[in-house]
């Protein structure tokens, strides 16, 4: 901890406590993220190093870059730049926002889940929690608290992660699941980003399954065509018919603002 100054805190899950903090003699502003040792099996810390190996590899504009990772004898710290809010708290301020707004995270999200998915990534965790809002309306994927690097003989999954209001349905049904429950996801964030509530929602969890796996879609009455079909796609129930790569890439509501690029290492190739 020589090199950071905490400040403040910034929220707490059940599995780590995240801090606003600084960096000692640059000033750098950044999230730190202390994650407890206590009560996990070295399986569960080895799988954690490899989520942290996973999150510092990733280098693209729209994901929150990894500064500095560290141990103490009872904590795993992981240092990322910091955001000025999340899109959660912009909902809540706002409520809901225009179209071009909507079509402008929309763009940059796309790039981020086409970055990940092209290594085999999934994120997992989609949620406008996870989504920061940086200077000049750029947003960044974050918290890859549940990412899972797939080999290429393991494109199917069927640990049940995420979040209740986001999941898929297949997720729901506990079927075997791949890149597309992002998808689905996205569909699910946008959606609520420009309607003000997501596609399906109740305080009932078992509700919300059922209204998931079954409910139709109910759309607002001012939507583009484009941007309803957009959302149509990563909205359809059977994850065989969703809309997917490359398809995804070249949907008019998206194709100007995409950049598409999938190196590891960063955007110019270095």
């Amino acid at each position: 901890m020589d090199k950071y100054m905490i400040i403040s805190p910034i929220g707490e899950g059940s599995f780590a406590k995240v801090y606003r903090g600084r960096e000692k003699y640059t000033g750098r502003d950044v999230a730190l993220k202390f994650i407890s040792k206590l009560g996990k099996t070295e399986k569960d810390l080895n799988f954690l190093r490899r989520e942290i190996d996973i999150l510092r590899k990733m280098k693209h504009e729209h994901i929150v870059e990894m500064l500095n990772s560290f141990e103490t004898p009872n904590e795993i710290v992981v240092v990322t730049e910091r955001g000025l809010a999340d899109l959660y708290q912009l909902l809540e301020d706002d409520v809901s926002l225009p179209e071009d707004a909507v079509q402008k995270i929309a763009c940059q999200l796309v790039s981020a889940l086409y970055y990940l998915h092209s290594h085999r990534v999934l994120h997992r965790d989609m949620k406008p929690q996870n989504i920061l809002i940086f200077p000049s309306g750029k947003v960044k994927l974050c918290d890859f608290g549940f990412a899972r690097n797939m080999t290429m003989d393991t494109m199917v999954l069927t640990s049940i992660k995420g979040t209740p209001l986001y999941m898929c349905p297949e997720l729901v049904d506990e079927k075997p699941y791949d890149h597309s429950a992002d998808l689905w996801a996205l569909g699910c964030i946008l959606y609520e980003v420009y309607h003000g509530k997501p596609p399906f929602f109740t305080n009932n969890v078992f509700h919300l399954i059922k209204m998931i796996g079954k409910e139709s879609v109910k759309w607002p009455k001012v939507i583009s065509p484009d941007m309803r079909s957009f959302l149509e796609g990563l909205l359809t129930k059977d994850s065989t018919h969703r809309l997917t790569w490359p398809d995804l890439l070249q949907h008019p509501f998206v194709r100007t603002g995409v950049k598409a690029t999938s190196s590891i290492y960063n955007d110019h190739g270095e």
